[in-house]
């Protein structure tokens, strides 16, 4: 009987411990665990021994020394982001928003394959404006452009000084945010071989996620200002040529009209002013991509010219 009541007590002390075994489970972000010893060891930072600075170190303690500042790298390394990502102009707001403003710009990649560049049209429509396999991806830049915080909100909306909305902002409990302005701009191949280039200004509050730091270069497989070989990106400029001729020969058709006097096809200026302004100014730029791997200019089938 003792036994068996031994046993309960145990169990009982082991189901009011303060932390359950398994320290994993805890969240230590949580307000209940955060100040406790066991979310302290693992937040605790990681140190290189003081003797790390010696110059004359024994084989054992150089590769202690390594080991320890290898723990450290991979600890402090910003995580790579979790997809489907999304990226507002000049927003905080996240895939999570429930409605697109109109004319709001974003970058939307489901995996790393593929980026979207995408325009709101309100409520839940957007256009996509471009889709880019992520190989077609020249370059890319990030920068960070501005920090501010929205004290200046914050003041006009409860009646204070801006200048004492942060300290006021802790005691009671108002919304105080610090952000960061980025400027983030990448340099593709579009579907017919020309370069495009495209910006956005995403904003983050602070601490900003990883993914902030970590998505192009995890999109792209490129460094912040590295640009892909010509010798890889040759492929797509030929491809996009060809794709462009085949463009330029359907529109020439359907814009063309047919000159009995010299047996030939010439564009329809005065029905379709606007129209061949636009294919003129593509002829130029596909005779421009053509120039690049030295050939001469396109001639459009059937054309008077």
């Amino acid at each position: 009987m003792k036994t068996f009541k031994s046993l309960i007590i145990s169990l009982l002390a082991t189901f009011a411990l303060p932390f359950p075994v398994d320290a994993a489970e805890i969240n230590c972000n949580s307000p209940v665990w955060k100040n406790k010893s066991v979310c302290n060891k693992k937040k605790a930072k990681l140190k290189e021994p003081n003797f790390c600075k010696d110059s004359n170190l024994t084989a054992i303690q150089k590769e202690e020394c390594l080991s320890i500042k290898t723990k450290i790298e991979k600890k402090n390394a910003k995580k790579n982001p979790k997809y489907p990502v999304v990226f507002a102009n000049n927003s905080l707001t996240m895939w999570k928003q429930k409605h697109f403003l109109k004319d709001q710009f974003f970058w939307k990649a489901d995996t790393k394959t593929v980026l979207t560049i995408n325009k709101g049209l309100g409520g839940k429509k957007f256009e996509t404006i471009y889709e880019i396999p992520t190989e077609r991806i020249i370059s890319y830049e990030q920068s960070l452009v501005d920090m501010s915080d929205n004290a200046a909100q914050l003041a006009t909306n409860v009646g204070i000084t801006a200048v004492f909305v942060p300290i006021l902002a802790i005691g009671q409990g108002i919304n105080y945010r610090k952000m960061e302005h980025y400027k983030w701009k990448i340099l593709f191949i579009d579907e017919f071989g020309r370069e495009i280039t495209q910006e956005l200004y995403p904003i983050s509050e602070l601490p900003a996620a990883d993914r902030y730091y970590t998505f192009l270069s995890d999109l792209t497989g490129l460094k912040n200002g590295e640009t892909r070989s010509s010798k890889f990106l040759e492929t797509y400029y030929l491809d996009g040529i060809n794709k462009f001729t085949e463009k330029l020969e359907k529109d020439f058709v359907n814009l063309s009209t047919y000159n009995s006097v010299q047996s030939c096809k010439e564009l329809d200026t005065s029905s379709y002013p606007l129209s061949t302004n636009i294919f003129l100014e593509e002829k130029k730029q596909l005779d421009s991509l053509r120039e690049r791997f030295g050939y001469s200019p396109y001639v459009i089938t059937g054309s008077c010219s």
